[in-house]
């Protein structure tokens, strides 16, 4: 690494670091710890506003008045003026103080929170509820006061400096946020925290049904985090099948084991480098796997969050249609490190096309060089999964053997 990148990365740690005295006035005293902590990093300021108060009343009509959790806000609301900070009871909803104008797409912003409330409101359990437009590895939390998105490298730099403030580790990342269950996002986040739950897909503007998930929560606290995860992808699938049938097609969500998130890059780093071996003669393997796994359904290809696969159906494909012991090892490796990895549901309008986890596969060069998002690089925009993996070199090669300018 070089020394401007350590200066660069120290000063952005003090920056943190300072956030969380500036940012967010602290509370009278830390409250006494309960068995969890849900902080919900709720980023209205955009055209999802209207939706954000919706997510607080059935977190609300979950709860108890002697529930063994606290859930704790920040609510950014829609236009540049002071904000929010809230508790959020059985009883209603607090509100903890006022916060000048935040900017939800700084990594400072998120470490401040973090920082905050896990001191504030101590838990044995933690859970970050990212709540805003996600857009897989392209960029999440988009502020329209600041004009700015947060990048998943700033967000795993907030969460991390989020963590030393505090002196504690969150035990999961949710995200109420479209298309944030991918490869390239569990990765980034995999020694920060236990378990990542999120959706490969469009999410609609419901998210999870908190209502039964808090009430579950508030009668078996001492679950831990994988069984909360469970219960919020089951607890979504259900609601989308019985109470909201116009979305069930974008019924479906998963819990990630973080720890194991490294398996199935691997697994997906070998099967980069086995296709290169022979891209001349994988070229037309490759981009039919990479067509049948798209897994934007029922939308067309109108920004870069179309060009996601389905992980697991693309290596499927790939050990299909290539006969090759190296590819055929490390596409079965592939499909079985997802599947240990994560547990997932969805509806059965999506049967066999949706696995859980999506990866970045633009179609040709032109598209993998983001032209319509021409603030992003797929392999310089700081994702630990292209630094890692040749999945990126694969996709170069493929573009080049088979003449997807």
């Amino acid at each position: 690494m070089s020394f401007g990148r350590l200066a660069a990365l120290a000063a952005l740690f003090l920056v943190l670091v300072l956030a969380v005295t500036t940012l967010l006035p602290s509370s009278a005293a830390a409250a006494a710890a309960k068995s969890w902590t849900v902080m919900v990093y709720l980023d209205g300021d955009n055209n999802l506003d209207p939706w954000a108060q919706y997510t607080l009343d059935l977190m609300a009509q979950g709860l108890s008045s002697d529930a063994d959790l606290s859930v704790v806000v920040l609510y950014d609301h829609a236009g540049a003026a002071d904000d929010e900070k809230l508790l959020v009871t059985a009883h209603g909803i607090q509100k903890l103080g006022s916060v000048p104008e935040p900017d939800m797409a700084s990594p400072a912003t998120l470490a401040a929170f973090v920082g905050w409330a896990m001191k504030a409101y101590p838990a044995e359990r933690y859970v970050l509820d990212v709540w805003d437009h996600g857009y897989g590895w392209i960029k999440l939390c988009d502020d329209d006061s600041s004009g700015r998105s947060m990048s998943v490298d700033e967000l795993a730099a907030g969460l991390r400096a989020g963590e030393r403030i505090a002196g504690d580790r969150v035990d999961m990342v949710l995200f109420e946020a479209c298309n944030m269950g991918e490869i390239e996002v569990t990765y980034e986040l995999r020694d920060l925290t236990s378990v990542v739950v999120g959706t490969e897909l469009t999410q609609d503007f419901e998210g999870v049904p908190w209502q039964s998930v808090m009430a579950d929560l508030v009668a078996e606290p001492g679950m831990d985090e994988a069984h909360l995860g469970r219960l919020m992808v089951d607890g979504l699938v259900w609601s989308y099948t019985h109470d909201n049938k116009h979305a069930k097609a974008i019924g479906t969500l998963a819990c990630f084991t973080a720890s194991r998130q490294a398996s199935v890059v691997r697994a997906l780093d070998r099967l980069s480098l086995a296709l290169l071996a022979d891209m001349k003669r994988f070229k037309g393997a490759v981009g039919a796997a990479g067509s049948a796994a798209k897994n934007q359904l029922w939308c067309g290809g109108v920004s870069g969050i179309f060009w996601f696969d389905d992980a697991w159906v693309f290596a499927d494909q790939i050990e299909k249609k290539i006969d090759d012991p190296a590819v055929d090892y490390w596409a079965g490796r592939v499909k079985a490190t997802i599947t240990t990895s994560l547990y997932e549901n969805h509806t059965h309008v999506i049967d066999g096309k949706c696995h859980g986890v999506s990866i970045s596969f633009p179609p040709n060069r032109s598209m993998y060089d983001m032209k319509n998002w021409t603030f992003t690089d797929y392999a310089g925009i700081g994702l630990d999964f292209t630094a890692d993996t040749h999945w990126d070199e694969m996709l170069l090669a493929y573009y080049a053997a088979s003449g997807k300018k």
